[in-house]
Order: structure tokens, then C-alpha cells, then sequence
């Protein structure tokens, strides 16, 4: 790479990282050229402060069943959302398709519109001996085997989640009485290539998955909060009604306590 286009990668990141600039450029778009983020296609003030992210755009209209007064807002590519309340809080749904980069960027394009927490529902696949499917299996972090990660932060940056996120979660499988399990993920960008080689190069993982690194590490690199949800199962398919109501129950004391 030559010198030019190192200076031109750096001044990219710089502008759309550093979180001054992009205040400004925000301010710029919405305000005077009032325009929507392109990709998922809304403005501020459409979504709430917390966000609820899930893979399909099926799952999202599933998951919004459970908002009080759930409005469809925009449906753009694969990002599909809904905004509702939650005991009167405002409170979004959205889908942002399977793998690091369009999670990445349905998180950035959020963040950029008041998202402020992001909780992620999502597959457990190929799940470590010991894991039965349908268990619910909380990351506190992941294993940063992708690529879109490496695009806002140095493998040296730990992709981990929101320690209060993940104890509400903890504490809404108890509640329910699932079974579940607390500990690391491997995000991967190879789907096809997950069973293959998981149980022995990364033993210590609770499972593999398409979008937990990617979605940790941009928010956490934008100075926001994230958790994850998924369901041990041995391919990707629809969320269960179940898996949803965790995640909505988690998110609900989340909120009950976020800002104390």
C-alpha cells in the first residue's frame, strides 16, 4: 500500500470514527441536506435508544409482536425495523442480515440515529460438547476470527459485551428456567466452514457465530453498549418465540436499571 493511500485510509477512518466529526457530518446530513442513513433508511428520532438486532427481517416483525404499539418504520435491503415501547420507553427492532459487515453497518447507521445499546439474538452454531440445542448461551465476549472487526480496531481490541447487559440476561433465563451458559463466542466469517474445524481450534468457546464480534467491536469503538443473545442449534433458522421473550425480558431490566 503506498504512502497516498495510507494517508487516505487513515483520514477515512478518522472521519468516520472519531465521534466529533461524525456528530457534525450527522448534523450536516439530517439537518440541512435532510437525508436518512442510506442503507437502513431512517432518520433520528424513528428508533429508540435501545435497539433489539436480529439476522432475518422475519424475525424482526416477530420480535416487534412483543413492543407495545409496534409501527413498522423502514424496510431497506435487509434492515427491517420496527419502534415501540416498553413499559413507555421507546424501544426498536431491527434486522441487519448474516455476517460482520452488514451487522457493522446497520450498528453504525443506528448509532448514528440515537441508538445507544444494541442486544443481539442470534445462532449458536456448532456448539461445544456438553451444549444441548435450544439451550440459551450468553456471550461475554468473542473470538475475533472475522474480518470486518479489523476495519475500526486491532485484533489487540477486545470484542467483549456490556457487563450489566449480560447479567440481565443471566438473570432473565433463570427466571424463565432455561438452562443456559455464560462464556465466549468465535465469530466467524466463513458460515460453511464452522462445524469444520471449531471443536478443535477454539475448545474454549461456547459456540460459533456470524455477527457477535462485529457488532461488539463497532460499538464499542462508537462508545456504545452491546449484548448477545444466542440459541444453541446446529444451523441458522428462524429465532424461537422463547429466545425472543428472553431477550425482551433482559432488555426490559436493563432498562429498569440503566442509568442509575
Amino acid at each position: 500500500m503506498s504512502i497516498g493511500e495510507q494517508s487516505t485510509n487513515k483520514m477515512f477512518k478518522w472521519a468516520v470514527l472519531y465521534p466529533g466529526f461524525r456528530k457534525f457530518v450527522n448534523w450536516v446530513y439530517f439537518r440541512i441536506l435532510k437525508m436518512p442513513q442510506y442503507h437502513i433508511d431512517m432518520a433520528p428520532e424513528q428508533i429508540g435508544k435501545y435497539v433489539l438486532l436480529v439476522d432475518d427481517p422475519q424475525d424482526a416483525e416477530k420480535a416487534a409482536a412483543l413492543l407495545d404499539n409496534p409501527k413498522a418504520v423502514a424496510w431497506h435491503r435487509e434492515y427491517r425495523t420496527f419502534t415501540g415501547t416498553l413499559n413507555g420507553t421507546k424501544v426498536s427492532v431491527t434486522s441487519v442480515g448474516i455476517g460482520g459487515p452488514s451487522a457493522a453497518i446497520g450498528v453504525h447507521e443506528l448509532a448514528a440515529i440515537g441508538g445507544e445499546v444494541f442486544l443481539y439474538l442470534g445462532c449458536g452454531l456448532a456448539a461445544t460438547k456438553g451444549i444441548q440445542p435450544g439451550e440459551m448461551l450468553i456471550a461475554k465476549g468473542a473470538v475475533r476470527d472475522e474480518g470486518t472487526g479489523l476495519q475500526y480496531a486491532p485484533l489487540a481490541f477486545p470484542a467483549i459485551a456490556d457487563l450489566r447487559l449480560v447479567d440481565c440476561l443471566r438473570r432473565s433465563c433463570v427466571e424463565d428456567s432455561l438452562s443456559y451458559h455464560i462464556g465466549l463466542t468465535r465469530s466467524t466469517d466463513a458460515y460453511y466452514n464452522i462445524c469444520t474445524d471449531q471443536a478443535y481450534n477454539f475448545p474454549y468457546t461456547l459456540c460459533s457465530d456470524l455477527n457477535t464480534a462485529a457488532i461488539f467491536i463497532v460499538s464499542s469503538v462508537l462508545g456504545k453498549r452491546a449484548g448477545s443473545l444466542l440459541q444453541a442449534g446446529e444451523r441458522i433458522q428462524p429465532l424461537t418465540m422463547t429466545h425472543i421473550k428472553t431477550g425482551i425480558s433482559a432488555l426490559q431490566q436493563f432498562i429498569a436499571i440503566d442509568g442509575k
